[in-house]
């Protein structure tokens, strides 16, 4: 008897192999989806690789001679072959040239023509003598002060008044007139203008704009800034500043047009009280009656000229406690750069400014900044020349007045409400100094020519010629021993 656990410890031994049947066969079953797999040869190949062989050669020669003719040797007089030679050119050319002065004689191409230099003039001739009589002009000063021409050329301006103590009221308050003439008119008169318009004071400098002929800007000895049409026969006067604070407190000595990035024209006035204001009279809503912006000149007397160093140092300091206020009798804005200008001094001092060197941060930081109250663009600017000891006390009383006065924007006319110190809004514009004059300044001017140079006049007889770019003057001119009041290019 076989045990059962025995058979189960025991493997049976694995057999794969196909099963044979003693009586069947081998038995096959075959498939019924398999079929006969089709086979095909098949050949490929690519191109050849073409190979090409090449030189290159990247040496370059050149040859290159000079040579100077043989120094000639001086004609010997005594020489046989050189005389020869000279014979046989002087008879060749000696016809030519006799048959070519004859006909020059025969010529009529040079009738009536006279060389500058045979008459012993220089060209210049007086056309006219423009001096209004009688009328409002008989009690008028005899000292012309300013003239200036209209953008057209078609009209010339000028003002009088008193340019010493010799005349008798010096800077005292006294009526005056501007007169001005239509010189390419036919029925010119130069005794009678064709405009005269009575002033209640002297004006010392007048400016025509760029653009409009007939509007004439202009400084009076009080600290005035004016402007007038000319085209208005019944009220020329448009606009005249209002005494403030924050205006001219001494006679203004020049007034300019300048060309804003922002579009159209500002006027910028200079006076003796050292302030260099800017205007928009184009804004009806605020016309001359406050200043846009402003600076006041001060420099502290410096060992060289140059640019500032801070702290007083050797090329001296536009600010601080030793600054002093220079009064400004001359500008001039770059012709390239609207925001560059250079301002002269009584002292004789020459510097050069910037509408935006003293800014301390940008104006439209601190429109986006405005929470409580929104700040205008033109206030932002005016702020933005506070310094910065003083700028958040200033910025923080300009918003408080507006918001006593429950105005939801400020405006110029909230920042001068709000009786902020006039040295705080006035920072100087002074960037760099130049060489002084050992008297003042009266007159500069940029050239129309190069961006960088500019003349300058002075008491001292000296006329200067600057480059921006360096203190020194490259000329200095002395034309006459008198005092050089005026130049241009």
């Amino acid at each position: 008897m076989v045990d059962a656990a025995s058979l189960a410890l025991e493997p049976l031994e694995a057999s794969f192999e196909d099963h044979a049947d003693p009586y069947l066969g081998v038995i096959d079953i075959p498939s019924t989806w398999r079929t006969l797999a089709d086979a095909l040869d098949a050949a490929t190949s690519t191109d050849p690789i073409p190979k090409t062989n090449a030189k290159v050669q990247v040496i370059k020669r050149a040859e290159v001679g000079t040579s100077t003719d043989p120094t000639l040797a001086p004609f010997a007089a005594d020489d046989p072959a050189q005389v020869a030679g000279l014979e046989r050119f002087l008879l060749k050319v000696t016809p030519l040239t006799v048959a070519a002065l004859k006909a020059n004689a025969r010529s009529s191409a040079f009738d009536g023509y006279d060389a500058l230099g045979d008459t012993g003039e220089d060209g210049v001739s007086c056309e006219h003598e423009l001096k209004h009589v009688g009328g409002l002009a008989a009690s008028a000063p005899e000292s012309v002060t300013a003239v200036a021409w209209n953008c057209t050329g078609a009209i010339a301006a000028a003002a009088y008044g008193a340019l010493d103590a010799t005349e008798g009221h010096s800077w005292a308050p006294r009526k005056s007139v501007l007169c001005a003439w239509a010189v390419t008119r036919r029925t010119l008169d130069p005794s009678a203008a064709d405009t005269i318009i009575e002033l209640g004071d002297c004006v010392a400098c007048l400016a025509f704009h760029p653009e409009q002929p007939m509007l004439l800007a202009g400084g009076a000895y009080n600290g005035d800034v004016l402007l007038w049409d000319l085209g208005n026969e019944e009220e020329p006067l448009l606009l005249k500043s209002v005494l403030s604070e924050y205006t001219h407190h001494e006679p203004v000595l020049q007034v300019a047009w300048v060309r804003q990035l922002r579009g159209g024209f500002d006027l910028v006035s200079a006076s003796a009280d050292g302030r260099v204001l800017q205007w928009h009279p184009e804004d009806d809503a605020l016309g001359l009656k406050h200043p846009t912006g402003g600076f006041t000149v001060t420099w502290r007397a410096a060992r060289a000229p140059g640019y500032l160093s801070g702290g007083g140092g050797p090329m001296g300091d536009s600010s601080g406690s030793g600054a002093k206020i220079h009064g400004t009798t001359a500008l001039s804005f770059s012709k390239e750069d609207p925001t560059s200008f250079v301002v002269g001094a009584e002292s004789g001092l020459v510097l050069k400014c910037s509408l935006i060197a003293a800014q301390q941060q940008s104006p439209d930081t601190i429109v986006a900044a405005g929470k409580e109250v929104e700040w205008t663009p033109a206030a932002a600017r005016v702020l933005s020349r506070v310094p910065y000891m003083d700028f958040q006390k200033t910025k923080l009383k300009i918003e408080k007045a507006a918001i006593t006065a429950r105005e939801s924007k400020i405006t110029l006319e909230i920042v001068f409400g709000a009786e902020v110190p006039a040295r705080s809004l006035f920072a100087s514009p002074v960037a760099f100094a130049y060489e002084a004059h050992a008297g003042p300044v009266y007159a500069l001017v940029h050239s129309p020519f190069h961006r960088h140079l500019f003349l300058s006049a002075s008491t001292d007889s000296g006329v200067r010629l600057f480059s921006a770019l360096q203190a020194a003057p490259l000329l200095t001119v002395y034309p006459s021993g008198g005092t050089a009041f005026c130049v241009a290019w």
